[in-house]
């Protein structure tokens, strides 16, 4: 249990320490405090890490426009997190998540020749698994669902996103990361080494959240993606804009999507929804359409809530596609 304790001297430091970003800006805009984190859902040691850490705030990088929750759990509390993880925690999301099935829709239409794909947090391989059988097949996954990954004949290459061994580099058609971008305590040098396997000519795709969508101009800290403890950055399309500038990529382009499919009735009540807590949280004249929704039963049964709920069927996602260069000398 010591590795999922965060000591009250990690703590004060990160609290007391000048805020900074992972590419070494220190223009940082402080966008409010972060909902408590683990209130909707989570196991008992994110649930505990959520009690110990506390809310934090939400940064904005003036620089590389990325968002950082501040303080963090340190790197053994997160592994924790990862080790600890039931293999049904992200089942329902592993395969039905709207950017895994643009990039299953757009492979079940087989290419000229199979494609070696490794995924970065494949959890139990359901994605891998729904891609045309003659494709090569490779993850990295830190929790008990590699034993199923193996079941399924896929590679496990290790359990944590490192740079690859020379045997590695360089050797797959597409490298994807679902829900995991988040999670990188350092996404520069993640994307980095997400990169390094991927072959020249080669793809790397990531989804994750997108802080250039307007329902965090409303939420900001409390936006229901903050919710695990292990959301630690968030992703925009600014972001990875400049990311692809620092990777030397040839192309970038960026699609956005909802973190789950859903239908025109359900992302029209998530926005209401999405309104009516920004404006519960931010005050003053904003109350006037809280006391207007309150009328309605759907959001009466919401007023005390202590955070808004999530609403995975808005388009607050983006699936980020980069093609490798060659490499150079």
């Amino acid at each position: 249990m010591a590795t999922m304790t965060l000591t009250e001297t990690n703590t004060e430091e990160l609290a007391e320490a000048e805020p900074a970003c992972v590419c070494g800006s220190r223009k940082l805009v402080n966008l409010g405090p972060c909902r408590m984190p683990g209130v909707s859902t989570g196991s008992d040691v994110e649930k505990l890490l959520s009690q110990q850490l506390g809310p934090g705030f939400l940064y904005r990088c003036c620089e590389c426009h990325l968002g950082l929750r501040l303080p963090r759990p340190d790197d053994a509390a997160i592994a924790a997190i990862y080790e600890s993880l039931p293999t049904t925690r992200w089942r329902p999301g592993t395969v039905a998540g709207s950017a895994q099935q643009y990039l299953i829709k757009r492979w079940k239409q087989a290419p000229a020749r199979p494609l070696t794909v490794l995924d970065v947090g494949a959890f139990d391989g359901s994605f891998l698994c729904a891609l045309p059988e003659q494709f090569e097949k490779a993850a990295i996954e830190p929790s008990d669902a590699a034993a199923a990954l193996k079941d399924h004949g896929i590679r496990v290459l290790k359990s944590y996103l490192q740079p690859p061994t020379s045997a590695e580099a360089g050797q797959f058609d597409v490298v994807t990361m679902f829900d995991v971008f988040e999670h990188l305590a350092d996404p520069i040098q993640g994307m980095q080494a997400a990169m390094a396997y991927v072959r020249p000519g080669g793809r790397l795709f990531v989804g994750t959240g997108n802080l250039d969508h307007w329902s965090w101009r409303q939420t900001r800290g409390t936006h229901w993606y903050l919710d695990p403890i292990q959301h630690v950055v968030v992703g925009s399309h600014r972001h990875f804009q400049w990311q692809a500038a620092a990777l030397g990529v040839t192309s970038y382009r960026c699609r956005t999507f909802s973190h789950q499919p859903g239908t025109v009735r359900q992302r029209f009540l998530q926005s209401l929804t999405t309104l009516y807590f920004g404006a519960r949280q931010r005050g003053g004249w904003r109350q006037l359409p809280v006391r207007l929704l309150n009328r309605f039963d759907i959001f009466r049964r919401m007023a005390h809530k202590p955070a808004m709920p999530y609403t995975q069927q808005l388009h607050d996602h983006l699936l980020a596609e980069f093609v490798r260069g060659e490499v150079t000398a």
